[in-house]
């Protein structure tokens, strides 16, 4: 029942991709849907892409572990160069990880993914939600991640996005 439940919710996401309207940011990790007892994460990314303003450069910074055996918490600060060349705090963020099933149990490894994301200056959110899978065939991997997005906030249009990644 699980499994069917999931799987509805797979294909609405899916469902609802031609009602998205993408904000230009590039995609810059794909999530594996693992947990690790007793993990622990620092992360630094450096994020680049241009738009008709000219380039957009990005840092973003965390730390987080395992909560549980399913379940990661994560923390970010994202720092954004201005028009003047200097960085400066654009947002905070939090980020769930679960791994829903034993790994190898099923056809494919499950997972989800719940995020908060605020501006820093602004009055904007960001919510994401989605899943997570992986399938191992032999040597190789393929993960997908299907999310769905809602902002939100007094100084942005309130909207629903769709994003697909994936990584073989």
């Amino acid at each position: 029942m699980r499994f069917l439940i999931i799987s509805f919710s797979c294909l609405l996401l899916a469902s609802m991709a031609h009602v998205a309207h993408a904000d230009g940011m590039v995609v810059d990790k794909v999530y594996h849907p693992y947990v690790m007892p007793f993990e622990r994460e620092v992360e630094w990314r450096l994020v680049s892409r241009q738009t008709d303003q000219g380039n957009v450069l990005a840092q973003r910074a965390g730390f987080g572990g395992a909560i549980n055996d399913t379940m990661s918490l994560e923390g970010y600060v994202v720092g954004e160069r201005d028009d003047n060349g200097d960085f400066g705090l654009a947002s905070y963020e939090v980020e769930l990880r679960w791994q829903l099933v034993e790994q190898g149990r099923l056809w494919a490894d499950w997972g989800a993914l719940f995020e908060l994301e605020k501006q820093h200056t602004i009055d904007a959110y960001e919510a994401t939600t989605g899943f997570l899978w992986e399938k191992e065939f032999g040597r190789t991997s393929l993960t997908m991640n299907a999310f769905l997005v809602y902002e939100w906030g007094a100084d942005i249009d309130s909207e629903w996005e769709t994003e697909f990644r994936l990584q073989y």
